[in-house]
């Protein structure tokens, strides 16, 4: 059985600290959104550099990208 995936939303990349950095937004498991930073950083696949539940603009842009109420 497939695994369903929610919507999501990402930036282009952008740099910081010396390194290439994304911001992502999705629904966590209790239909909240969620907002995380990652990054690819040596011998690692991907590190999270932040996860944190979305301020209420982040909330609204995210509604207003992917049609969700």
């Amino acid at each position: 059985m497939p695994i369903p995936q929610p919507p999501y939303i990402v930036s282009d990349a952008f740099q910081e600290n010396n390194e290439v950095r994304h911001m992502y937004m999705t629904l966590g498991d209790e239909g909240e959104v969620v907002f995380f930073i990652t990054t690819m950083r040596k011998d690692e696949t991907v590190r999270v550099i932040s996860l944190r539940k979305a301020h209420s603009k982040e909330v609204h842009i995210f509604t207003e990208q992917t049609g969700l109420s």
